[in-house]
């Protein structure tokens, strides 16, 4: 399989990034011998300022029709976080000289979205069953995000707690269902979104929840 990477970005990071795909690409933990590889995967690799509204991920929409993948990276995931221990309290600063040493782990992340999606054809997934209500949509990518990480195990970018605790505040999601899909019981793009939407209706349809 050969991997293109277009560089659609002046930063002085981005050749060591795109080397990065590729390794990780290469070396991917989901890739395996139980389904067959495209000959050639284009991957468009964007960097943008911290300013940008623009999150850190992957798009892969276009991939069906165009062979062309989409990596974004929001430069405050790109350096190094330090914190600075100052008089009012900690304060997250970052220095901009070094490469977040976890980037790796947020590359195979990002990169297991794509092969769940638009490799593996036992994950099921279909465009038609992706949530058009943006609650249920983040409640999905939080589960998802929890089979992936379960997965990549030591190579994973947060731990099981990491993201019951962020499901928990910002989507209102119980843990024991990250734990569920960090332990692969949600291994299809069909049972992920159906308890999506489970879960929405539970935490947000019942009245003074």
């Amino acid at each position: 399989m050969e991997i293109e990477i277009v560089n659609n970005s002046s930063h002085r990071f981005v050749d060591g990034i795109a080397n990065k795909i590729s390794k990780c690409f290469n070396t991917h933990p989901f890739i395996n011998n139980t389904f067959a590889l495209p000959e050639r995967i284009k991957i468009v690799l964007s960097i943008v300022s911290i300013e940008d509204c623009r999150k850190t991920g992957i798009d892969h929409s276009s991939y069906l029709k165009t062979g062309i993948v989409e990596i974004i990276f929001n430069e405050i995931n790109l350096y190094l976080e330090e914190d600075l221990h100052l008089p009012a309290g900690n304060v997250k600063s970052f220095n901009n000289n070094q490469v977040n040493p976890d980037m790796d782990k947020i590359i195979y992340h990002e990169l297991g979205h794509f092969i769940d999606a638009r490799l593996n054809p036992a994950f099921g997934y279909d465009d038609n069953l992706r949530p058009k209500e943006d609650r249920i949509k983040w409640i999905h990518y939080d589960i998802w995000n929890g089979y992936i990480d379960g997965r990549l195990g030591l190579i994973a970018p947060s731990s099981l707690e990491e993201r019951q605790k962020d499901a928990e505040k910002m989507n209102r999601i119980e843990p024991c269902y990250i734990t569920r899909a960090w332990n692969g019981e949600f291994a299809t793009y069909e049972s992920i979104t159906k308890t999506a939407q489970e879960i929405n209706a539970s935490k947000w349809m019942v009245p003074g929840i």
